[in-house]
């Protein structure tokens, strides 16, 4: 998507204070990125952020609307060290790279990013056109959580409106992303060791999996482990 001409307008504006206090950490072998390199592209590769949902109540992003510390990896390579927040109404990272300029990352350049909040990190992965999972076991099989905000107008002449939450569960397992919601499901996605799977889950995991699918990683392991006998 190009820029319009406010965007151009604002980027120059702002362009000579391009830099953050300290400077993002870049890693990729011995070959450190220079800060104000890797900012450029981020600036020429991704798209101004701009707030467009100031009437509407709530907040578009994930856990909070607050800034979070935070890593991402772009072509490759990490940077660490950065205030980032995940937009989940338009499926986009937004890093701050000034107090006053944001940017919401190239998505076909980001391949991952975490976001660490409330003493807890939470590892987002792209997975191409079906965008950003949160990974929750990442093994031969993936356990994942797909979050989803929309607009919800909430009275009859559209002067209200709300954003809603709403997240899915998967089991991504030979190149397949199966949803789970109960034990039928799980054994569904594992197909192969149905018979040994159905008896560990019966034996190990509850009945309701919605809500609880951080459960299923012991079956997950379980599963990945009978598979990779030989």
């Amino acid at each position: 998507m190009g820029y319009n001409l406010r965007n151009y307008t604002l980027l120059a504006l702002l362009w000579p204070f391009v830099l953050f206090a300290s400077g993002p950490e870049s890693s990729h072998g011995n070959e450190p990125l220079p800060d104000t390199t890797w900012l450029k592209q981020q600036i020429r590769n991704g798209r101004i952020w701009e707030n467009r949902y100031g009437r509407v109540s709530g907040h578009e992003y994930f856990l909070t609307e607050a800034l979070c510390e935070g890593r991402v990896t772009v072509n490759g390579r990490e940077f660490k060290n950065l205030l980032l927040r995940y937009d989940i109404l338009n499926d986009d990272p937004v890093l701050m790279v000034h107090p006053d300029l944001f940017i919401m990352l190239n998505s076909e350049a980001a391949g991952e990013f975490t976001i660490i909040c409330q003493n807890r990190e939470y590892r987002f992965v792209n997975f191409g056109e079906a965008g950003y999972y949160l990974v929750l076991y990442d093994g031969k099989t993936k356990l994942l959580r797909k979050y989803v905000k929309t607009v919800k107008k909430q009275s009859y002449d559209n002067l209200y409106a709300t954003f809603i939450e709403e997240s899915t569960d998967y089991i991504l397992s030979g190149g397949t992303f199966h949803t789970v919601k109960n034990r039928k499901d799980v054994a569904l996605a594992l197909a192969g060791k149905e018979k040994e799977v159905r008896e560990f889950i019966r034996r190990n995991t509850p009945y309701r999996i919605t809500g609880n699918a951080e459960s299923l990683i012991p079956v997950l392991e379980y599963f990945d482990s009978i598979t990779l006998e030989k």
